[in-house]
């Protein structure tokens, strides 16, 4: 292989630390194999590979780099079959330590178990099991918390602040995740000791001691910097020929003052606190209207001074409406609360710690903490790094320790490496090969910022001891693929947002020319026919970059900040569903493209032949953020496409049909006294029941659970279900002996094959598939029985737990590498491959920052966040701390999503599609002008910052591009300035309407009524079973217009019809409360709502023989209570004086008198449907109509109907009338569900409001 100089020197480099910055395709996996290569067979010093440490961080990438090596030294071997050093390397491979970092520790923990008191027979548990006992101990320090804590306690303060509204889980997941967190640093409960006692330093009364205050002070100047560009283009506006100059002296002294804000930065917290105070934009002068004024222009002035008035408002708001004294206030009294906390996780992680060391097990968390605590020396202080005995040892051992992917490694592994290498010493020795703008992982905690300190310190000049090499030709793109990624990230991936500058040092270079190939395939005299062949047949995948703007052509609304919650969870609502509404609309317009691409016959290079060939689907690949959600409508808009394709989709195992009849046939082995897996299971192709031989079943015994009717039919039914139900009882009763007797493995074999359910389900539609699931259910069970949790019962509980935690295992994969098929993937599961042609799709798809509206942030450097909770008012708010982490973790989270875009795009070898979608293309275009600045490359970092997704970066670039100059058009801003770009980048800009995206290719096209040609050749004749077949293809529903109509109602449901129920009616439904126990149960008021429900449920159950004076209905309200019908709370919450005025009442005495009484009368009611729609006519049609009747008295000659009303509706006395003639409806519609079911007259009806003791008769 021909190396590069750079790639020589990678490989030659000796006696220092030397870092490799690898970019995208710069094969540094093959200069890391040389390098191993170059070292074990240089006979001066003759080294074995046992002295190598080399360190990966996938078992996939340890195996591949094992392979590599033992191929290339037989490779060495062949050429020298002398050579007993060689053949001695290849019998040491086996024991080489080239592994993941995780495996090195357990080899370190397994020779080293005694200095940690360790179990030497320890196993490490799996993810699965570790949620599990972490939850089990958990709960175990709940309880005993709770005990401890008395009235008034810090810890029922903490509970209220951040546990939840009806439950702890809240407070669990924060424990949970602030002691994984913790355990990413190398001395966890140093750290969390350290984060608590900031809190502390409220009480100097200087905010700006604390850690964050720099960060905050920071993001504030980069904000108000963004704004001074704004005002400086502003005023670079008004000075050319027509603009409003009337407008300069504003934004003069607005500039001024923005500056004299940015500069109080630079000073304390209450110097920037005062600044503020004085903000004030003036309003702007008016322009004469003999002034010839470019109207556009001007709007453009106006629009960009709003936004920036409007950030400084923001800004203002946010940090500085409470004064610097209150802020230490909140801040203080913070303090105990993460004190608390943080003795909390400490004791969890403690408790944590001793189960699994009665359980004999480790977490891949303790392998680096243990391997850590075996490395350092005994006693050695907090920060600092003095190795042990051990780490010497291991020093000695190694010649020289290589890590791969190094830009992803967290605190925890660098202080290991840093331990068993020399890197501090006059011998160094760690290699390290990464790339920093590929590292996508802090969500695993992996710390770029380890890679970019040493990136910046490390020296490129030789005969340092501390070396950087970068590798910047990439083998995997054409050239023009390379240039349009420098296009892009040239201008958006900077230090201050992508925390590297994408400079000469750290962009592309291609090192993989058209010529090369087909010269290095060929030779010169094939290469030109080859280049003739390729004008012939069309090697047209130019342009080469395709970026799709899909415009929906919707107007941007603006957001109401006083929108209701219910009206915000109404509009996370429509957010969702139109983004599956985008995501259609790309599939399909993808879907297009790809089988354009197939179907026309397009070539493409093939690395491997050495020649061009035409396009197969599994060249193909669509790259999206997150497939949750988004996988399954691709795969659904390609099978209607004709496309083939898979998506490895992590979920749904759980809710395939054949796995959850294995669990229901394991539920009813344990326990058969359970109807719904009972019933699957009789259903199902194990038994073969049909619903109306279920029937028969349950007839033989009504009373008792289908157990007991399915033992009573074995005896009573005859003929062939007999025989099945029988049959199945015999075989049942098997199962439960093995159940007790063998291996949970060995029960799940004998119901998967010998019952012929395997091969049943292999004959089904998507057999394949649904064999490999069941297969790996009975490997996972395998896996399970390794696991301190045993038998079946405990193994369905496991099952039942992951369900809850909305765990998965996604389907079983049954892909090979060689099946003709589109892929669709997630970003992340694409890092180190390569595709021909890549989609980057839902490029448009909001960036998922939820993570920063949790009540507690932590940061690794600044420690925690909190926010301020007020639960007796239901308040909470952000602290300055909360502010600062926010900061901190948005700015870090989008130097990963652009990292992420880096990944995506680098994966394509011929062609790149990005696609994304804007809701309204004229308003983003001139969102992406402003961001262009208008001279130097990089665009503005104020404007980088404030991206919300990948179309915000990708625009503004393209604006600069001749291909995109018709955006800055449209959007009004035709000067703007363009880059020089390199001629060998070929990119097209697309403009792609909904339309356009929504016709469909395939068999899709005949359901959307697009035009199809019909084929005259082969046209069979008519005969009479054609004929048939015609009519019923072509029959057509006759009540058309009852098409999409509803046909089942509840009385709630139907006030959103014309003549239905007012809005604000809410109907009673029975509350469900989590059980939890009585010393957890926390005195918080009840909505007006849950008040009304606790009145209707006092009425329902008051006993109508007794005494109802109030200190009757008082003890009959804690008879409710007792029998755990009411909750103490909302027993509390009861007035009982409008319950007592009631039976006082006429309508009360007249219940008391009556023959029978009926509470909560529920009731379903065919109603013909025009009755329900209007506009339709009268026919057969029938609406299902259910509700429930509050209270019915059967007074003889017919029935007194009572509906009641309570405070909760808000009722005043001057809106009776309004509010009766509102009711009308249901009321009348119990009436008639009444008369029509019972045969009876409703006599009277009555609506009552409690709240008032006022009964209004409605006719």
């Amino acid at each position: 292989m021909q190396w590069t100089p750079q790639q020589t020197e990678a490989i030659q480099t000796r006696g220092c630390n030397l870092l490799v910055a690898a970019a995208a395709g710069a094969g540094k996996t093959s200069v890391l194999v040389e390098r191993i290569i170059t070292q074990l067979k240089d006979p001066a010093p003759a080294m074995d590979v046992d002295r190598l440490l080399v360190v990966t961080f996938t078992n996939a990438a340890a195996a591949q780099m094992r392979e590599k090596i033992g191929r290339e030294l037989e490779n060495e071997l062949k050429r020298n079959p002398a050579s007993q050093h060689l053949r001695r390397q290849l019998n040491l491979l086996n024991c080489a330590s080239i592994s993941t970092l995780h495996s090195f520790c357990l080899e370190i923990l397994r020779q080293h178990f005694y200095r940690l008191d360790l179990d030497p027979n320890f196993r490490v548990a799996d993810d699965e099991e570790v949620s599990l006992l972490q939850l089990e101990v958990i709960e175990e320090r709940l309880e005993e918390w709770y005990r401890s804590s008395g009235p008034g306690a810090t810890f029922l303060t903490l509970v209220d602040s951040y546990g939840g509204e009806r439950d702890d889980t809240g407070l669990i997941s924060l424990i949970l995740n602030l002691y994984r967190f913790a355990r990413s640093h190398p001395w966890p409960e140093h750290w969390l000791k350290q984060a608590a006692a900031v809190f502390t330093l409220a009480n100097a009364g200087n905010l700006d001691t604390f850690p964050w205050c720099t960060e905050l002070k920071q993001s504030l100047a980069d904000q108000l910097k963004g704004c001074l560009e704004d005002l400086e283009t502003m005023i670079r506006w008004c000075h050319q020929p027509q603009a409003p100059q009337i407008y300069l002296e504003n934004l003069y002294a607005e500039r001024d003052m923005i500056q004299g804000l940015w500069q109080a930065c630079k000073g304390t917290w209450e110097e920037i606190f005062e600044r503020f105070q004085t903000v004030h934009f003036g309003r702007l002068k008016a322009c004469r209207k003999s002034d010839k004024l470019d109207p556009l222009l001007q709007e453009q002035v106006k629009l960009r001074r709003d936004k920036t008035k409007k950030l400084v408002g923001e800004l203002g708001g946010a940090y500085f409406s409470r004064t610097p004294k209150a802020h230490l206030e909140d801040l203080q009294s913070l303090a105990p609360l993460m004190q608390n906390l943080v003795e909390l996780v400490i004791d969890f992680g403690r408790s944590y710690q001793r189960e699994k060391n009665i359980q004999g097990i480790v977490d891949f968390g303790d392998l680096e903490q243990y391997c850590l605590q075996i490395l350092l020396q005994p006693g050695t202080p907090p920060g600092q790094l003095i190795p042990s005995a051990v780490a010497h040892d291991l020093r000695e051992r190694y010649s020289e320790v290589l890590v791969d992917e190094y830009q992803d490694i967290n605190q925890v592994q660098e202080a290991i490496l840093q331990l068993v290498s020399r890197s501090d010493q006059d011998k160094p020795n760690l290699f390290m090969v990464g790339d920093v703008k590929q590292s996508i992982y802090r969500f695993r905690l992996a710390e770029p910022g380890l890679f970019l300190e040493k990136y910046h310190r490390y020296s490129s000049v030789p005969d340092n001891p501390s070396r950087r090499i970068n590798l910047k030709e990439n083998f995997r793109s054409s050239a023009s693929i390379v240039e349009g990624i420098n296009y892009f990230f040239r201008q958006i991936m900077t230090a201050g947002v992508g925390e590297i500058a994408y400079d000469a040092e750290a962009e592309l270079v291609c090192g993989q020319k058209f010529l090369a190939r087909t010269e290095t395939a060929a030779g010169e005299e094939a290469a030109e026919e080859m280049k003739t062949t390729q004008l012939k047949v069309g090697y047209q995948l130019a342009p080469e970059i395709e970026i799709n703007l899909i415009d929906r052509g919707k107007e941007e609304e603006s957001v109401n900040q006083s929108q209701t919650e219910e009206s915000a969870s109404d509009e996370r609502e429509e957010e969702e569903i139109e983004q599956l509404e985008t995501a259609e609309l790309e599939a399909r317009w993808i879907a297009r493209q790809f089988k354009s691409l197939v179907e026309e016959g397009k070539y493409l290079w093939d690395q491997k032949a050495g020649t061009y060939r035409p396009i197969r689907y599994c060249d193909l690949v669509v790259l999206l953020r997150t497939t949750r959600g988004l996988a399954n409508i691709f795969l659904e808009e390609f099978r209607q496409a004709g496309i083939p394709a898979y998506a490895d989709l992590g979920t749904g195992y759980f809710a395939a049909g054949e796995v959850e009849t294995m669990i229901a046939l394991l539920q009813i082995i344990d326990n058969p006294q359970q109807d719904i897996p009972l019933v699957t299971v009789l259903r199902s192709p194990l038994v073969g029941l049909s619903a109306e031989e279920l029937a028969q079943v349950r007839l033989c015994q009504r009373e008792s659970g289908f157990y007991q009717a399915t033992i009573a039919a074995a005896t009573e039914l005859t003929g062939e279900t007999g025989d099945k139900v029988r049959s199945f009882l015999d075989q049942l009763e098997k199962w439960r002996t093995l159940a007790r007797r063998d291996r949970l493995s060995t029960l799940l074999w004998v119901l998967i094959y010998p019952t012929g359910f395997y091969d049943y389900v292999g004959g089904m539609q998507g057999g394949t598939q649904r064999q490999a699931n069941l297969r790996l259910f009975q490997t996972w069970a395998g896996k399970y029985e390794t696991t301190i949790f045993r038998g079946l019962f405990n193994f369905l509980r496991f099952v039942e737990k992951l369900r809850e935690r909305g765990g998965d295992m996604g389907s079983a994969r049954t892909l090979t590498e060689n099946e003709d098929v589109v892929r669709i993937m997630s970003i992340h599961k694409s890092k180190g491959l390569e595709f021909p042609v890549v989609c980057v799709a839902g490029l448009g798809r909001r960036f998922n920052l939820a993570d920063l509206n949790k009540t507690v942030l932590f940061h690794k450097e600044i420690g925690l966040g909190p926010q301020l909770v007020d639960p007796d008012r239901s308040l909470q708010y952000p602290t300055l701390a909360t502010l600062a982490l926010k900061q901190r973790i948005r700015r870090e989270t989008l130097a990963e999503e652009m990292r992420l875009l880096y990944v995506a795009m680098t994966r394509t070898q011929e062609k790149l599609y990005l696609v994304g979608t804007v809701n309204d293309l004229v308003s983003s275009a001139r969102t992406w002008c402003e961001a262009a600045p208008s001279e130097g490359m990089a665009l503005l970092e104020s404007r980088l910052a404030r991206a919300s997704n990948y179309l915000d970066w990708i625009g503004p670039s393209l604006i600069r591009h001749p291909q995109g100059q018709f955006l800055a058009r449209i959007a009004g801003y035709p000067d703007q300035p363009q880059l020089e770009v390199n001629d060998e980048i070929s990119l097209q800009v697309q403009v792609v309407s909904p339309g356009e995206a929504g016709t469909v290719v395939g068999s899709r096209a005949e359901e959307t009524g697009l035009p199809l040609v019909q084929m005259q050749a082969g046209v069979p004749k008519e005969t009479p079973m054609l004929a048939e077949i015609e009519r019923r293809l072509s029959w057509k529903y006759t009540d058309q217009a009852l098409v999409g109509k509803k046909a089942k109602f509840t009385v709630t449901e139907m006030k959103r019809l014309s003549w239905s129920l007012p809005e604000d009616e809410t109907a009673f439904t029975e509350l469900n409360f989590i059980q939890q126990p009585r010393f957890t149960q926390k005195t918080k008021g009840l909505t007006a709502a849950e008040r009304g429900s606790a009145i209707h449920i006092v009425l329902q159950h008051v006993n109508l023989r007794r005494s109802l004076d109030r200190e009757s209905i008082q003890q009959q309200v804690l008879e409710l209570v007792e029998k755990e019908i009411l909750t103490p709370e909302q027993a509390v919450a009861i007035e009982l004086e409008p319950i007592v005025n009631f039976f006082r009442g006429h309508l009360g005495q007249r219940l008391l008198q009556a023959r029978d009484v009926y509470r909560e009368v529920s009731f379903s009611l065919a109603l013909p449907a025009s009755q329900l729609y209007p506009e339709l006519k009268e026919g057969r049609e029938k609406v299902i109509v259910q509700g429930v009747i509050d209270c019915l008295a059967d007074e003889g000659d017919g029935f007194l109907l009572l509906d009641y009303k309570t405070d909760w509706l808000g009722l005043a006395l001057t809106r009776l009338e309004e509010l009766s003639q509102r009711y009308q409806s249901q009321l009348r519609l119990y009436s008639q569900a009444v008369e029509t079911i019972l045969k009876r007259p409703v006599r009277e009806k009555y609506l009552y409001f409690l709240t008032h003791g006022i009964a209004k008769r409605i006719d």
